[in-house]
């Protein structure tokens, strides 16, 4: 469980990137943005919830991803964290892992700000 000094910290971050208008009371997204530039906040927001390191079955990752999204789409949030490095998968698509090579959140603010792509 998050601490909720970290959280409000979070909810802050998010605030500062322009999807606060996506999150319900309970900071889950309730919709997906249109923008590019919002989608990718919201992904990023969404890998924050996974752990580096741990290896997810999918329905781990689906429950994961319905615990922060009221739209009930894990399929395609789970293909565009797949598709942004943020989530890979085995072949058999059975076993989900944040990569070691995931673009940081410090790369996510670069991009945002135009200093380079992803």
């Amino acid at each position: 469980m998050m601490d909720p000094a970290d959280q409000v910290n979070q909810i802050n971050q998010i605030d500062t990137m322009g999807i606060k208008q996506f999150l319900n009371h309970e900071n889950q997204l309730i919709g997906f943005p249109k923008k590019r530039k919002l989608q990718l906040t919201a992904l990023f927001y969404l890998a924050s919830k996974f752990e580096p390191g741990k290896v997810y079955s999918e329905k781990e990752i689906n429950g994961i991803l319905n615990d922060w999204h009221t739209f009930l789409d894990c399929a395609m949030l789970r293909r565009y964290l797949i598709d942004m490095n943020l989530l890979c998968r085995n072949d058999g698509g059975r076993e989900y892992w944040v990569p070691a090579n995931s673009p940081t959140p410090e790369d996510f603010q670069m991009w945002l700000i135009g200093k380079h792509g992803m």
